[in-house]
């Protein structure tokens, strides 16, 4: 029975296709009979998690070998499947006998795939400044996780300065102040402090992974856009060290954010624009870490 499965083999094992996906590419395959074995050979341009899958008779694809099936060798596939590094002649050894009691087809087609060793999730953390023309200068922090080709983040900055004796009272006109009396005009130090308070979340959106059609990189090149809370409040100092807030000087409420960001090899900048209540514009500056995770 042997003999007989090997000579219909080597008849029939003409089909195996050469599979390239985008900037992953399986090459150059070749299929041989050695003895009892099916030798599959192909040249890889970029490590890659590797699947074989197997059609007879003009059917539909099914797995011989599965990296996603808990990683596992299957008893009759060895050689170059699961995790492959590059280069050519790679090799697959198939011991078909163990699968099949005989083997004699009409069509028999070998698909190779290439997988990314990347699942396309990233999680991303960076140190921000910002700085308008003021001038203003804020310091903070901007972390997110990107899910394949869109995820979320949360960043936050500040100048941390925040007057302690503060009064209820606003300035307005140029230092008037309106009570229920009537306005006064206070005596001022001529000295001011600026405080400064954005906190936005929102989407970033992986146009590389997108491009990539899921093969996942992990490298980063993106947009990201947010909305939250701001504020941009001047205080006026009295000659008495309390602290008033300046009405034509200060901003508060609606904060929106649009940025790029880029990873490579992990290293991570990013470069936004902000603005409160679209009247004060800052501009910011992120450098940090993005961990690309593995395929499991």
């Amino acid at each position: 029975m042997d003999k007989f499965v090997i000579k219909i083999l080597i008849f029939f094992i003409f089909t195996s296709l050469p599979i390239s996906a985008y900037s992953l590419s399986v090459k150059n395959v070749r299929v041989s009979q050695e003895g009892k074995l099916i030798v599959i050979n192909y040249d890889l341009d970029e490590a890659a998690m590797v699947d074989l899958s197997i059609s007879i008779n003009h059917g539909t694809y099914s797995f011989l070998y599965n990296h996603k099936s808990g990683g596992k060798r299957s008893k009759s596939i060895t050689g170059d499947v699961g995790y492959v590094k590059a280069g050519k002649d790679r090799e697959i050894i198939w011991e078909v006998l163990k699968d099949y009691e005989t083997f004699i087809y009409d069509d028999v087609r070998f698909l190779i795939s290439p997988n990314s060793l990347y699942s396309g999730n990233k999680s991303i953390i960076l140190a921000n400044y910002g700085f308008s023309l003021a001038p203003q200068h804020s310091f903070g922090i901007m972390v997110g996780q990107v899910y394949k080709q869109a995820g979320w983040y949360l960043g936050l900055r500040s100048n941390y300065t925040f007057p302690k004796n503060t009064s209820e009272l606003v300035a307005i006109d140029g230092g008037h102040i309106p009570t229920t009396t009537g306005d006064i005009t206070p005596f001022y130090s001529g000295k001011y402090k600026n405080s400064h308070l954005v906190v936005n979340v929102g989407t970033i959106w992986d146009i590389l992974n997108t491009a990539s059609r899921n093969h996942y990189r992990k490298s980063l090149c993106g947009l990201y856009a947010g909305i939250g809370y701001g504020q941009r409040i001047q205080w006026w100092e009295l000659q008495n060290a309390a602290f008033v807030q300046s009405k034509d000087n200060s901003v508060k409420g609606f904060s929106s954010e649009l940025g790029i960001i880029g990873a490579y090899k992990g290293f991570t900048l990013s470069f936004g624009v902000n603005a409160i209540n679209f009247k004060y514009l800052d501009l910011s500056f992120g450098v940090g870490w993005t961990i690309a995770h593995k395929n499991r």
